[in-house]
């Protein structure tokens, strides 16, 4: 073993032929499953969530939603991660997770999954009067 790896345990190394010194191996994401309740539109209580697997740490992503403002949670202790969440009132638009992974040497990488087959918000038609579910 490398002297410079002893000293960090935990951290995944590769080495670069003709280079002098290790280097941390980059975050890297598989493309994401997506999973949860049926339809284009989806409301309150619904659940939506999204499978991936991460490579380059073995620290858990955090995964959010609705511009931040939701996280979506995992039991997952390594990868393959799924990310589950419940829609909110006032939980609309496009269904977006912004992961975000950590590596041992506290570098960020970050993604973007858009699913497009759903979306959060409500359903609304007029007959008599108005109904919105």
């Amino acid at each position: 073993m490398c002297p410079a790896a002893a000293s960090v345990p935990m951290l995944m190394w590769m080495w670069l032929p003709g280079a002098s010194s290790i280097v941390a191996t980059p975050i890297s994401f598989s493309a994401p499953l997506f999973g949860g309740s049926a339809g284009p539109l989806i409301g309150i209580g619904a659940l939506v969530n999204v499978t991936f697997t991460v490579n380059g740490t073995s620290l858990v992503p955090t995964v959010t939603l609705f511009n931040g403002a939701r996280a979506a949670v995992t039991s997952d202790t390594a990868s393959t991660f799924t990310f589950a969440y419940t829609l909110q009132s006032n939980d609309t638009g496009p269904i977006v997770y912004m992961v975000q992974a950590r590596d041992q040497s506290s570098a960020i990488t970050s993604t973007i999954f858009i699913d497009d087959s759903r979306a959060a918000g409500k359903s609304c038609e007029h007959g008599l009067s108005w109904r919105c579910a």
